[in-house]
């Protein structure tokens, strides 16, 4: 049921306004933290059934740094991820978001870097304060593949009532069957605070699904 609803959000293309997406989320947004101020997110997946844990930090320049720590459950194993934005766009000044997006994951186990990411972001407001789309065009890098393969994201977040919005995704590599993500927003204590619930599902066949809960607050400004 949580997939079909996802698949007519993305269908529909819905997306929403305010804090920026929970760490859950794989589609990037063209925006990043406020100018001087560092945002924390922590949560829970079960798809992906492990703990995480990020910071993401900007200055006074339209660049964000972000560190990540992935706990699988059940396992001394950690993973590290080094994210960063670069915007050329900002939505509150011209209109529209568009920037670079780069990642890179350590594994601490093989103590290797197994996996790139270079995005493209695009985000777009059709319907001021309540309607966002995002786009991501990019590629990924396996080095257990040891190639990098095509990469697209297509995201969206609708802003309903109050502090409840709606946010949806989905995503591919390649030429396989995509994933699907579903999630419901509460922005809380005047947009200070985000609370993500959602659930994902891979459309391939035999295929997991699973659901994913995050909050997401600024840490601290410098």
């Amino acid at each position: 049921m949580w997939g079909r609803c996802a698949g007519l959000a993305l269908a529909a293309v819905v997306v929403s306004s305010g804090v920026h997406a929970s760490g859950q989320y794989v589609v990037q947004d063209a925006d990043i933290a406020d100018p001087r101020s560092c945002d924390m997110e922590l949560w829970h997946s079960d798809f992906e059934d492990a703990n995480f844990l990020n910071l993401a930090c900007r200055g006074t320049a339209p660049l964000q740094l972000l560190g990540e720590v992935e706990m699988p459950r059940g396992s001394e194993r950690e993973a590290y991820r080094l994210e960063g934005k670069a915007l050329g766009r900002e939505l509150a000044t011209d209109g529209y978001g568009l920037g670079l997006f780069v990642a890179a994951g350590y594994d601490s186990d093989s103590r290797k870097w197994e996996e790139g990411e270079v995005f493209g972001m695009l985000t777009l407001e059709p319907v001021a304060d309540r309607l966002l789309v995002h786009l991501n065009p990019g590629l990924v890098y396996s080095r257990e593949d040891n190639r990098w393969s095509p990469f697209w994201g297509i995201g969206s977040e609708l802003a309903l009532f109050g502090p409840v919005e709606l946010a949806a995704e989905v995503f591919g590599v390649d030429n396989d069957a995509p994933t699907l993500h579903g999630a419901v927003r509460f922005l809380l204590f005047d947009e200070q605070v985000e609370l993500d619930i959602g659930y994902f599902e891979e459309t391939e066949s035999g295929g997991s699904g699973g659901f994913a809960a995050g909050v997401g607050f600024q840490a601290f400004r410098f």
